[in-house]
């Protein structure tokens, strides 16, 4: 399609200038290419294509705006299950250190009385390990 402007002019000396949309390959081939279609007024083809343009923008924002908030609920959903699984392995942390103290503190009670040595200082280590130094 191309563009061709015309005028027209009127009884009172003024002039109407006006642009329409015509078949470029009519234009260069002749009938043997297309056929001859009525022309388009550039205007209205124009103000149409920006209405059609106007709605699929509004439509596009609505869209944005919707995916941002999923992606966004997404995102808080995934570091509320991420927090939820650090609490988890922490209490488990905890518990598998109490009971290696625990089972620390047993050994070192039975080892203590079936010896005749006594513990002169016991010390807790920096991972929870006991350090005994007895007398001789």
């Amino acid at each position: 399609m191309v563009v061709d402007a015309t005028y027209y002019e009127k009884k009172n000396g003024g002039r109407t200038n006006w642009q329409y949309l015509k078949c470029s390959t009519y234009s260069h081939l002749g009938s043997y290419g297309c056929v001859k279609h009525a022309p388009i007024i550039y205007q209205d083809f124009r103000n149409l294509i920006i209405e059609n343009l106007k709605e699929k923008g509004k439509k596009t924002m609505f869209d944005l705006k919707t995916n941002l908030n999923q992606k966004r609920r997404q995102k808080i959903e995934l570091l509320k299950s991420q927090i939820e699984k650090s609490k988890l392995k922490k209490r488990k942390l905890i518990e598998l250190f109490l009971e290696d103290e625990l089972f620390l503190l047993k050994q070192m009670n039975r080892y203590i009385s079936t010896t005749s040595k006594k513990p002169l200082i016991c010390l807790i280590g920096q991972r929870g390990t006991y350090i005994q130094y007895f007398r001789r």
